[in-house]
């Protein structure tokens, strides 16, 4: 075999590893905050809903009604005035001797028709209406129509038929 000369070789480029450099941070506190903000949310007025139970029944005459008008408050909140004012049909009318009012409401009539009553150290313990109506010889039936209000509450109406 005949030597064979070798082919000059190029000779390998060699690139000498560097380190990676480490790379450094400083903390600081700059006093700045990055949370947002909280809002402050008023919390909202307490409210009350009112509620109503009604009676009717023959009063001392057939053409007279003694009417029986039981409020309750329900929901957060202590309410401290309220106003109710109670509405009758045509010709009918209250009989404001035989009418009462919890203790600490004021009632007053406008005309026949209209009874408005109001408190303004309202106790929510008794709120009992006693109301007694003279009505037409012909009338078979007839509606009340009642509203409950006052700071705090949330204003109601009521419509009951009565015989």
């Amino acid at each position: 075999m005949v030597p064979v000369e070798a082919e000059p070789q190029v000779p390998a480029v060699v690139i000498p590893e560097r380190p990676v450099p480490q790379r450094k941070a400083a903390v600081t506190d700059s006093g700045v905050s990055t949370t947002p903000p909280q809002v402050a949310v008023a919390p909202a007025a307490p409210s009350q809903t009112v509620e109503a139970t009604f009676t009717s029944s023959v009063g001392a005459t057939a053409t007279q009604r003694v009417m029986q008008v039981q409020f309750s408050l329900l929901g957060d909140g202590t309410p401290t005035s309220a106003d109710v004012v109670f509405t009758l049909p045509d010709q009918a009318t209250f009989v404001s001797s035989q009418s009462a009012a919890p203790a600490g409401w004021d009632c007053v009539a406008s005309g026949t028709r209209q009874l408005r009553c109001a408190s303004a150290a309202l106790d929510t313990r008794n709120l009992s209406f006693t109301l007694q109506v003279d009505m037409p010889q012909s009338t078979t039936q007839e509606t009340l129509n009642y509203r409950f209000a006052g700071k705090g509450i949330v204003t109601k109406t009521f419509a009951n038929v009565f015989h």
